[in-house]
């Protein structure tokens, strides 16, 4: 992102913000109300719908069943809108800290009510 000249504000492990806790979008709002929030678990609906979009244009019309690996739930939210009556489910592997089950992330509530877990 800083290589295509968008400001960003780099939060987690090697950068100047390290977070001790989840944040709410709200939180994060009032903290810096002219950055767009791209937190793992704080996009946009609008943003997943199009994600989920482009996923079914590459994947196609049908998806009947996916295990797909998971971390804050964007993937497989995004999976689950494109594709309302797959069988998707959430896949967490918390030896992998991009795939770890947060309980307090923002998405685990829709993921769990989108589609089957695994590993929480």
């Amino acid at each position: 992102m800083v290589q295509a000249g968008v400001d960003v504000l780099c939060v987690g492990a090697g950068c100047g913000l390290v977070p001790g806790r989840w944040w709410t979008q709200a939180q994060i709002r009032a903290a810096w109300p002219a950055r767009l929030d791209a937190t793992s678990g704080h996009l946009p609906v609008e943003l997943l719908l199009l994600l989920g979009e482009a996923y079914r244009a590459h994947i196609g019309p049908d998806l009947p069943s996916l295990r797909v690996p998971s971390g804050s739930g964007e993937t497989v939210v995004a999976l689950a809108l494109a594709y309302p009556g797959a069988d998707l489910v959430a896949v967490y592997d918390d030896r992998q800290p991009e795939t770890t089950y947060h309980p307090e992330a923002p998405l685990t509530p829709l993921v769990r009510r989108l589609c089957a877990v695994e590993g929480a």
